[in-house]
């Protein structure tokens, strides 16, 4: 093939940026810093925050403290958690002994 110009390449500063984000990509340490990664990093590394929300097995477990309930009461009990991950959350809750079902999509915790 012909090139109608100059091959587009990176400049010295993106590809510092580049290989020093694709060197460290499987280090468990925190990312570069802006000094330490060049000109092209962020002036800061971004911040993360723990969550204080229970997860989708403790909600689940918290509605069933009240008695046996329907996949769809829980469902509409937690409207944000998608329908695939209630289900999937309830099974791993039985194999752990957590939870069982009285009868079709009827859930209780265990004794």
């Amino acid at each position: 093939m012909d090139a109608a110009g100059p091959i587009p390449t990176l400049t010295p500063g993106e590809a510092d940026a580049a290989s020093t984000s694709y060197a460290g990509r499987h280090l468990t340490a925190p990312p570069p810093t802006a000094r330490e990664a060049g000109p092209l990093a962020p002036d800061k590394a971004p911040t993360t925050q723990a969550s204080t929300e229970p997860s989708v097995g403790e909600q689940i477990l918290n509605l069933l403290t009240s008695g046996p309930r329907s996949v769809k009461e829980l469902r509409e009990a937690l409207p944000v958690v998608t329908r695939g991950t209630i289900s999937n959350r309830l099974t791993a809750l039985r194999e752990d002994g957590l939870v069982q079902p009285v009868s079709r999509g009827v859930w209780t915790l265990t004794d």
